[in-house]
């Protein structure tokens, strides 16, 4: 949420850091899932909640630093990159969302 305040999407976070060159933490965690998807490993799917809120209609549960790599390092990532769903209509209640 730090990198994106206004709408928490990844695609904001990585403009966020591109525009502003900010240094945090979790870049250098992206930089290194890149380089580890650059020798080929591949990673467990990202598990997301959909919230069923057109606003957020999904949030990252697991894998916020790679989703985060994905989307600043596209050439490293497969077309397609697999998540698990699952849904909860009182999501939006839970105290970290």
């Amino acid at each position: 949420m730090r990198l994106a305040p206004e709408t928490r999407k990844v695609v904001e976070g990585v403009r966020n850091i591109k525009e502003e060159a900010l240094s945090i933490p979790e870049l250098d965690g992206c930089l290194q899932i890149a380089e580890r998807l650059r020798s080929g490993e591949t990673f467990p799917e990202l598990i997301l909640a959909h919230v069923g809120d057109d606003s957020h209609p999904y949030v990252i549960i697991v894998g916020n630093s790679r989703a985060t790599a994905y989307v600043a390092f596209p050439e490293v990532v497969a077309e397609d990159v697999p998540v698990f769903v699952g849904t909860c209509g009182k999501f939006p209640s839970w105290r970290f969302y």
